[in-house]
């Protein structure tokens, strides 16, 4: 239904501001990042051609959570870009039940947050990971990104032993989630990555 679609001629960041659009030879890794060796090590052929001008605004900016319909997935492809898309929607966050994004375990772009950040950054929101798909390696065989699916936690799942999981102190040794045993208790899983 073409109605309900809105295009915005922005990039997704974590607050408003004018900013270099890093253009890519292959315009699918185009980034608000300056694109690195690693990139183009990985993908010749997407080193940069040029830079333009682009105006950034926050997602909370521009969908208000009330006009969504659930279930709501969020899906983002940014380039290096996801978690400072993700840092501009936080109140879009709470209205979202499932989360689809390209991650990288290798650094493509210069200063680029990598997976578990991402990772970190939406287990803080109440997401737990669902799923991965597509899996990209590079000729050393290392996995240099995926696209990972989170779902909406339930909300006893989000806390460890009564205290939020976000809590300092509960993360030094990585991630850790919680599961519902079929009692309906919390029981702690391993850390992740372990």
């Amino acid at each position: 239904d073409s109605a309900r679609v809105r295009l915005y001629r922005v990039a997704a960041g974590a607050g408003a501001a004018n900013a270099p659009l890093h253009v890519s030879r292959r315009h699918d890794c185009s980034s608000l990042l300056p694109i690195a060796g690693g990139q183009t090590d990985f993908a010749p052929g997407t080193e940069a051609v040029g830079t333009i001008t682009v105006p950034v605004r926050p997602l909370d900016e521009l969908i208000a959570p009330d006009d969504l319909v659930r279930p709501v997935l969020l899906k983002l492809d940014v380039q290096g870009g996801e978690l400072q898309a993700l840092q501009g929607a936080g109140r879009l966050l709470a209205a979202v039940d499932h989360v689809y994004v390209e991650v990288s375990f290798l650094p493509l772009y210069d200063g680029q947050p990598l997976a578990h950040a991402v990772v970190e950054h939406l287990a803080g929101h109440g997401f737990g990971l669902a799923g991965t798909n597509h899996p990209t390696f590079d000729r050393a065989g290392r996995c240099v990104q995926v696209d990972l699916l989170f779902s909406r936690l339930p909300a006893a799942a989000t806390h460890l032993h009564g205290r939020p999981a976000t809590e300092p102190g509960l993360r030094e040794n990585g991630l850790r989630e919680t599961a519902l045993t079929e009692a309906g208790q919390e029981a702690e899983t391993a850390p992740y990555p372990p």
